[in-house]
């Protein structure tokens, strides 16, 4: 099971996509290192969250937008990537696992572990990174609502 990439950000996603649009849709990886200032290895995981996003394809070094990924460079990103991650892990699990209720980090990133769903061996380290990412994608992106002061997770729900 192919899980979300830690250590991604979305305005570092935009810009990835930004640059790959300015280039005709498709890049070259080395070309993509060159013109972000960034070695190749530190790539790989802003590319990688794009492919599971379906934002690009990647092939023979050749990274290239798809239909999605082009809507994202000139429309609404939370709305896209909202759609986007709603397929991914651990998003999906986690929408599922919370349903219409509320629930604490611990008890849903035991229940994802159930499912094979886990970054870390370590229990601490595997919730703390759940909630990072969570935060940094799910509530940004309007999937989740976050209680700090009851460590409580529920589905966002747009203030009418």
């Amino acid at each position: 099971m192919k899980l979300f990439p830690l250590d991604t950000g979305v305005s570092e996603i935009r810009g990835i996509i930004e640059i790959i649009r300015d280039n005709s849709n498709k890049i070259d990886m080395s070309k993509l290192a060159e013109e972000t200032n960034a070695d190749i290895d530190d790539l790989f995981p802003l590319v990688d969250a794009c492919s599971v996003l379906g934002l690009c394809t990647i092939s023979n070094g050749m990274v290239k937008l798809t239909a999605r990924g082009i809507e994202l460079a000139s429309h609404n990103t939370k709305e896209l990537f909202a759609q986007a991650l709603k397929k991914v892990e651990p998003f999906k699990s986690s929408l599922e696992i919370i349903g219409s209720g509320k629930i604490s980090t611990a008890h849903l990133t035991e229940r994802l572990a159930k499912k094979g769903i886990e970054f870390h061996g370590d229990n601490i380290t595997n919730t703390e990174l759940l909630k990072d990412l969570l935060l940094k994608w799910g509530v940004t992106n309007h999937l989740f609502s976050y209680n700090p002061s009851t460590d409580r997770w529920s589905k966002y729900r747009a203030a009418h």
